[in-house]
């Protein structure tokens, strides 16, 4: 069985320690990262890394401890939320039926979406979802 390491960006005490409490019940290894290290009963079970998402350099840092003490991460939830600063979106690239498009992802669609969102004033939908051509 492979190594399963789950990487919790943005562990605060309700959705954060819960989705790193799921994971460990799974099987996973988890590592937690928040501003502040938190010492309770919560999040001893979990490898904890002090990190401020503020700064981009600190991302590269916790991929590195994170493989050091636990393996290359197999999952990695972001779940910090700011309201000021960026927008933040997952996009999800689809066929006109709506089905996902595996393998078949645009590169050049993704670029032009993703700019178009860059672009827009205030933060839409996170999930944004696009048909080639079609926006």
């Amino acid at each position: 069985m492979a190594l399963r390491v789950a990487l919790i960006l943005g562990a605060g005490p309700n959705v954060g320690i819960n989705v790193a409490k799921a994971f460990a019940a799974q099987g996973y290894k988890v590592a937690i990262v928040s501003r502040s290290r938190k010492d309770n009963e919560d999040t001893r079970q979990f490898s904890q890394v002090q990190a401020d998402f503020g700064d981009p350099t600190s991302i590269k840092d916790i991929f590195a401890t994170v493989t050091r003490e636990l393996g290359h991460p197999s999952v990695v939830v972001y779940n910090e939320y700011k309201t000021s600063g960026y927008k933040f979106y997952f996009a999800d690239q689809r066929k006109s039926d709506g089905s996902p498009v595996y393998g078949a992802i645009s590169g050049p669609a993704h670029g032009s979406f993703h700019t178009e969102l860059a672009a827009q004033q205030s933060q839409g939908p996170w999930n944004a979802i696009f048909v080639k051509d079609q926006g």
